[in-house]
């Protein structure tokens, strides 16, 4: 992956959104860019941070992006942003629309609650998988994630759950 490769979560996530959702090839550029699949679609982004790669990538494509983390974090344009804990978006005392929100574009954020067609996470801790898993499912969505290298998925975790090498990353789907 050079400066330039989106993150290879991208793909995944591009890849879950097309399971319903093919993006016809009109011969396009937009077809082909990374994370087109399905562009108009809603993502959650758990655990931000920093590295704001994926979530611009894949708002770029078109994609709603929702960016959540415990702690305020900037988002890039087109990005919004959630502050919540993934604890409490799992259990349902939480959604994406509590708690703190805004976008990277000072515009308020929709109250109503969105439809979310794809959950990721990239450097996701074993001890956050379980909740990030369950907020996926409570909310109907596949989830996509990358550990933090030198973990394993939390053994907790459903039996479906799927390992995809993509380049030099692992990837874990839990698709359904």
């Amino acid at each position: 992956m050079t400066g330039s490769d989106p993150p290879p979560i991208v793909a995944a996530v591009a890849e879950l959104l097309a399971r319903d959702r093919p993006v016809a090839d009109d011969g396009s550029d937009a077809a082909s860019s990374p994370g087109a699949a399905a562009a108009g679609l809603t993502v959650v982004e758990v655990g931000i941070g920093d590295r704001h790669d994926a979530a611009r990538t894949l708002a770029d494509a078109g994609h709603d992006v929702i960016a959540i983390d415990v702690t305020e974090r900037d988002v890039p344009s087109g990005v919004r942003f959630i502050r919540a804990d993934v604890h409490a978006l799992a259990d349902g005392s939480s959604s994406v629309t509590d708690g703190s929100s805004s976008t990277a574009d000072d515009r308020p954020g929709d109250p109503s609650p969105p439809a979310v067609d794809a959950v990721y996470a990239r450097n996701l801790p074993a001890e956050i998988q379980p909740a990030t898993a369950r907020f996926a499912s409570r909310i109907g969505a596949p989830l996509a994630f990358t550990t933090l290298g030198f973990e394993v998925p939390s053994p907790s975790l459903p039996p479906s759950l799927e390992r995809r090498s993509a380049g030099p990353e692992t990837v874990f789907v839990l698709a359904d």
